[in-house]
């Protein structure tokens, strides 16, 4: 059914559909961004959906720049607080000044000098 869908272009319809449920992510939670959303479809859509997410990530990990550690293989939180932590100990080892800034594009708020 795959290889069919692939050298038609033609994907069944029932496999278009899913169904969408919405979970709160603390009980009694009110705001949108307090949920979280999961999909319910086919079987068949899950596999198809999960061999090209692989092969997407082939091809996009070449042009995605080392220095970026969300949402990579191998890469976490612990990794950029690593980094960051020994370059905060470089610059006090050197006595040099060392400005940083946080950003936080969801929500859109600048944490850092004014």
């Amino acid at each position: 059914m795959a290889n069919k869908m692939y050298s038609t272009g033609n994907i069944p319809e029932r496999m278009e559909e899913s169904e969408l449920i919405v979970i709160p992510k603390k009980e009694g939670a009110t705001e949108c961004g307090k949920h979280r959303t999961i999909s319910i479809m086919s079987q068949m859509a899950k596999v198809i959906l999960k061999v090209i997410d692989n092969r997407l990530k082939s091809k996009v990990e070449e042009h995605v720049d080392v220095a970026q550690f969300s949402f990579r293989k191998d890469k976490g939180n612990g990794d950029a607080i690593f980094v960051l932590r020994t370059i905060i100990e470089r610059a006090i080892v050197k006595q040099k000044d060392l400005f940083m800034c946080f950003v936080d594009f969801e929500k859109n708020i600048w944490y850092g000098p004014a």
